[in-house]
């Protein structure tokens, strides 16, 4: 199976459909998946006002990756969106279960920062504390929105933003790939244990994604046209 993963195009749709456009030109992609911010950051002066602006960009993200032909289409959500998906949402992946995946790709959501004080931030032990709920996954996918700490996290400042209950559950369950992004600076793939890590972020400027086929382990960066 070849899966192609991309991460925080921030309300970019001009980005997402250079996405789009990719996706749909290569036969041999399987499976798409967003790893998070997916919408904008807007200026806001409460919650529910953001989540207001986001529910639009929610309806055209929605809207545009139907166009995505003859492939399984699944996100996540990332710590700068906080709009509510659509309980019959079936690309939203913690809708999993519905969609005869259960046996290969497993959501993780939380992250440990405290933006915006959503139900999906929290402590590094909340974090581990969540995990430890993901039970075995040994042969299994985990799809998160940050990376594992030291490992495609380091941003411009030279700060770790990766979790480190993350890594610790990943040096411990050994799942075969973990995808992430939330660090644009830090776009690749490397290994911590047994796990491929992929951050497929997008930058600011640019659309790009990473191929992996779990058959082969063998791994394709695509980096799109600059905007």
């Amino acid at each position: 199976m070849k899966i192609f993963s991309t991460s925080d195009i921030h309300g970019n749709f001009g980005e997402l459909q250079k996405i789009i456009d990719f996706a749909n030109s290569r036969i041999d992609i399987d499976v798409v998946i967003f790893c998070g911010d997916i919408a904008k950051d807007y200026k806001w002066s409460s919650i529910k006002e953001l989540r207001t602006f986001q529910s639009d960009d929610y309806s055209c993200f929605k809207y545009m990756i139907s166009k995505i032909l003859n492939k399984r289409i699944y996100y996540i959500l990332g710590n700068h969106d906080v709009f509510l998906p659509d309980g019959t949402d079936m690309n939203y992946l913690t809708n999993v279960y519905k969609v005869g995946m259960e046996d290969a790709s497993i959501p993780f959501e939380m992250l440990s920062n405290n933006l915006y004080e959503t139900d999906r931030e929290g402590t590094e032990k909340e974090l581990e504390i969540a995990l430890q709920a993901l039970g075995e996954v040994k042969e299994k996918f985990i799809v998160s929105h940050q990376p594992p700490y030291k490992c495609l996290d380091k941003g411009y400042s030279g700060h770790n933003y990766g979790s480190r209950s993350i890594r610790k559950m990943i040096l411990h369950k050994n799942p075969s790939v973990f995808f992430c992004g939330h660090i644009h600076e830090e776009f690749g793939v490397d290994r911590l244990g047994n796990t491929v890590v992929i951050n497929c972020a997008c930058s600011r400027s640019i659309a790009r994604g990473i191929i992996f086929d779990t058959e082969t382990n063998v791994f394709e960066e695509i980096i799109l046209e600059e905007k």
